[in-house]
């Protein structure tokens, strides 16, 4: 519960990020794995750069949104040594003009 918690989170705050900077997919990316627009390296509970997609629809238009998701992350279960793919989390928000 706590990872799924805070994954979802993350992605909220990447999206709000985006929202004011549309164009800056590689932030949105950095604000789930480093909490911050720059960073290097694994990021929380062993993300990559892979894990976390960012995307922007409808630019221009009044249905111009941002919208980050975070695919493909494993989990443990309560039962230790079972861990499983959880379902992706994605956050969308208006783009701010």
């Amino acid at each position: 519960m706590y990872l799924h918690q805070t994954l979802t989170s993350r992605a909220e705050i990447a999206a709000r990020y985006g929202a004011l900077n549309p164009t800056d997919a590689t932030g949105m990316q950095n604000m789930v794995l480093y909490g911050s627009t720059s960073g290097s390296g694994t990021g929380i509970f062993g993300l990559t750069n892979s894990n976390v997609i960012a995307t922007r629809a409808g630019s221009g238009t009044p249905a111009d949104r941002v919208t980050v998701t975070i695919t493909n992350f494993k989990y443990l279960l309560i039962a230790p040594g079972i861990s499983d793919t959880g379902r992706d989390i994605s956050a969308t928000m208006p783009v701010e003009n």
